[in-house]
Parts: structure tokens; C-alpha cells; sequence
């Protein structure tokens, strides 16, 4: 399954967006399913070959399940896709009401899925990423930025509800991650959580996860002072040579910012939801 996925994961027309690519991604990727693998994919073979996989990571708190798919190679790819979603379908509980996808704009089979599914396009997402090399030198506001303590909490969660709504991680979740690994930074001014910014530091990666700011702050450089905060952390490892992200490609303000320190274009990536009955 992991060959299969590395395999066509490289191909845009066949690329999924969680998987991220390479095989470190893509294993670090399967290694954070909170339920087994066993009980999270389904495998379709035509006689002895592997040709589609499926698969499917949900979250009982916020209701959305997450299809790692699908991914079908096969001339018979939209019979074998539905069959397989039908079958993946068996595999999520009645509570989960929103199903999402996650395609290259290339994918275009993935994308006649979703059309044919009753999936609404939901965002257009760019994959940015940063070469240690590529690193630009950004003068920032003099500002202090901290690490999170549990005296924010209450002020970071409602942060982050206003900026990320229903997003994949709650609050709670993002602090329960937090270890050697996992870095949440935070600007406070007077008592007041005005901006965050969660990070992780993979084997030869790191990961911009979330970074926002107070709507009634913005303008005042904190996003880029939290950048570069992060950044500096990430690249501590000399083994970490790479830093991506995501994000939406319309959000012009976020795109200026990221590229300000160099970052760069690596693919444009498409979501799709359906809410269930």
C-alpha cells in the first residue's frame, strides 16, 4: 500500500493533498491516524494487482471525515472509485456528517468524483515551501513572542475559533500535541492572546500548521514577527533542510507574507465537502 501511494502520490493527475509527497511525508503522514491502519484503508486488487486505495481519517469532536482518496489506477477507475467509496462509507460512524476530499488541481478524475458525488468545491489551497538556502532576511517589529502556557488558553482558543472555524484541529487538540516536536508560539499584549502560531518539527521537515492574528491587530507585523519565530525554531535540526504549508490561494496578505521570506509555489490543491444527510 505505502509503494502504491508513494508511487502515484507523485503524478498530479493522481495526487492526493494529505499525503504531502515522498515516502518520509507520506509515512509520517499514516503514522498520525488515530485509529489503525487495518481499520482506516480499504485495498481493491484486480486478480493480483493493487489497484486502488482508499482511505479515511475522522474526528468524532468537530463531525468531518477526511477520504485519503480516491486513488485508482485502472481504465475501469470511476466503477472502482464508487464501489470503494461505497465500501469506505461502511467504515464511518452515522455521527460524521461532513466528508471532505482533497485533490491536485491536475487530478482531474478526482475532481468529476466529487462533481458526480454531490461534493461542493470548498478552497483552493497553495503548497508553499522553503528551502533552508532560500531563508530571506525579514527586519520584524520589536515584539515579544512566547511559548504557550495554559493561562492563555481560554484567550488562544477563542482565537483560533474566529480565525480557523471547524478546521481540522481544535484548540484543545493543537495544546494536547505539544511535546519537543510541536511548538505553539504566542504574542500577548496586556493580558490578550493577539496572534499564535503552531509548527512541528518533522525527521528531515518542519510543518506551518496554523498561524493568525487578532483581526483588530493586523497590520502591526505580528504574523511576520510569529513567522520568523517559527522558521528559526524549525530550522534549529541541521537535518531539516525543507519547511511547507498550506495555504488558501486566494489570501493575498498570506501569499505577500510567505514569499516575503522566500518561500515558493509548489502545487495548487483543491477541497471538496459534502454534508451528509
Amino acid at each position: 500500500m505505502l509503494e502504491f501511494i508513494i508511487r502515484h502520490n507523485q503524478d498530479r493527475e493522481t495526487h492526493i493533498g494529505y499525503y504531502g509527497k515522498g515516502e518520509t511525508e507520506i509515512r509520517e503522514t499514516l503514522a498520525e491516524f488515530t485509529r489503525p491502519l487495518t481499520e482506516s484503508f480499504l485495498l481493491a486488487w484486480q486478480g493480483s494487482e493493487l489497484v486502488s486505495v482508499f482511505g479515511v481519517e475522522y474526528d468524532p469532536e468537530i463531525g468531518r471525515a477526511w477520504l485519503y482518496g480516491p486513488q485508482v489506477v485502472s481504465p475501469d477507475w470511476h466503477a472502482i472509485a464508487d464501489e470503494h467509496y461505497a465500501a469506505i462509507e461502511e467504515l464511518i460512524p452515522e455521527s460524521i456528517h461532513e466528508h471532505e476530499l482533497f485533490f491536485d488541481i491536475n487530478n482531474k478524475r478526482g475532481q468529476e468524483f466529487a462533481a458526480r458525488h454531490a461534493f461542493l468545491a470548498h478552497s483552493s489551497d497553495a503548497v508553499l515551501f522553503l528551502e533552508r538556502d532560500a531563508l530571506k532576511l525579514v527586519s520584524t517589529v520589536p515584539v515579544q513572542v512566547c511559548d504557550y502556557n495554559e493561562t492563555f488558553f481560554s484567550g488562544f482558543e477563542a482565537l483560533h475559533q474566529h480565525i480557523f472555524p471547524r478546521t481540522y484541529y481544535t484548540a484543545s487538540q493543537i495544546v494536547e500535541k505539544l511535546d519537543d516536536n510541536h511548538r505553539l508560539l504566542l504574542v500577548i499584549e496586556a493580558g490578550k492572546v493577539l496572534g499564535y502560531h503552531f509548527c512541528k518539527r518533522e525527521s528531515q521537515s518542519g510543518y506551518i500548521d496554523f498561524i493568525g492574528t487578532d483581526p483588530a491587530a493586523r497590520g502591526k507585523g505580528l504574523g511576520a514577527a510569529l513567522l520568523k519565530a517559527g522558521i528559526a525554531w524549525m530550522f534549529e535540526p541541521a537535518q531539516i533542510r525543507l519547511i511547507e504549508l498550506t495555504v488558501n490561494a486566494n489570501n493575498q496578505a498570506a501569499m505577500q507574507l510567505y514569499q516575503k521570506f522566500g518561500f515558493a509555489a509548489k502545487h495548487i490543491l483543491c477541497g471538496y465537502r459534502k454534508r451528509m444527510a
